[in-house]
């Protein structure tokens, strides 16, 4: 941001700095990180995030990545972030001697590769030797992806509530058992009534609960209302849902939070289709409190250029167990014969 601050909006400025991972993805939706890469892309000067090559630096050998930020784009770059992914073999020559951590340099080849990636400025493939088999595959290591790709809204859903009432008097003797509660303070009063109710034990709702209380004549005052659930109440999703007023179900519905959740939405979802696409089918009612909503961002760089590699099958690694089980039988069998 210090370098940000220093560029030239008249005549144009570039700025080229490497970092580790941590910058690309650091910070929930909200955050200081997350609100520094927005901000790269609110102004429309990230150009492109380049994976270099490991183990190309004395004292580290962890991932680096090479930011190019411009506040002069061309118009066709708009809006647009070049990734190219150059940690490969490919692009590196090994050095004679490691020099502490570092052990290769960027060849010329490597880095001829590189810039024509960026001066072509498009998604491209190129052939890469597999390590493995030492044969060269067409794999896609430039991606030229819209900024809104990587933009993200956080949003909070909610669930209710829904509680069970009974066996109140055992409960209200497990409580007066804890060395914390004191039956005699006058907040912890409408509990020992409460336990005192005939009938009480019986197997209630929540509004069917606080309806018997005021059949009962129990005064019960709203700032008593939670303190009663929290003692009384058994969390059970089988049960009616429960309103802020048990006797006005206009009221509004108490949300659990222990079933609180949050929802990734790409910025290009449309939140209330994702909702019900995502969300609803498996938690009818849920809702979400839009009022929480946070925009986020990230470059999930390995996430981009993930290839999956399916794991061996168990019979080759079974056979290569007892090949290397024959192996060594043999060279036992060898030693005891000398």
């Amino acid at each position: 941001m210090h370098m940000i601050s220093k560029m030239d909006d008249q005549n144009g400025s570039r700025i080229g700095i490497v970092l580790n991972g941590s910058p690309l993805f650091n910070g929930d939706a909200g955050s200081g990180w997350s609100n520094i890469r927005k901000s790269l892309l609110d102004r429309n000067l990230l150009d492109a995030i380049v994976a270099l090559p490991k183990n190309l630096f004395y004292g580290t050998d962890i991932s680096s990545y090479l930011w190019i930020l411009d506040n002069k784009r061309p118009a066709e770059r708009q809006n647009k972030v070049l990734f190219i992914d150059a940690n490969y073999p490919d692009f590196v020559n090994p050095l004679q001697k490691s020099l502490g951590k570092k052990r290769f340099e960027i060849s010329d080849a490597g880095i001829t590769a590189i810039l024509n990636l960026y001066s072509a400025y498009k998604t491209s493939s190129c052939p890469i030797k597999d390590e493995e088999t030492g044969e060269f595959k067409m794999l896609e290591i430039a991606k030229l992806l819209d900024y809104d790709d990587f933009l993200y809204t956080k949003v909070s859903t909610q669930r209710p509530l829904r509680l069970w009432f009974e066996d109140i008097t055992s409960k209200y003797s497990a409580l007066c058992t804890d060395e914390n509660f004191d039956p005699e303070s006058k907040k912890n009063l409408i509990q020992k009534t409460i336990s005192q109710v005939v009938g009480i034990d019986i197997k209630r709702s929540d509004s069917e609960f606080f309806t018997f209380l005021k059949e009962k004549k129990v005064k019960v005052a709203a700032t008593e209302i939670k303190t009663i659930r929290t003692a009384f109440g058994i969390i059970d999703e089988d049960t009616p849902e429960v309103h802020e007023n048990p006797l006005k179900p206009e009221s509004g519905i108490v949300p659990d939070s222990n079933l609180s959740d949050t929802e990734i939405v790409p910025m290009k979802d449309d939140i209330e289709d994702y909702f019900e696409r995502e969300v609803i089918p498996f938690a009818p009612d849920a809702w979400m409190e839009r009022s929480k909503d946070k925009v986020g961002c990230e470059f999930p760089f390995t996430k981009l250029f993930y290839i999956y590699k399916p794991l061996r099958s168990s019979e080759a690694i079974m056979k290569e167990l007892e090949d290397l089980e024959k192996s060594t039988m043999g060279e036992i069998a060898n030693l005891r014969s000398e």
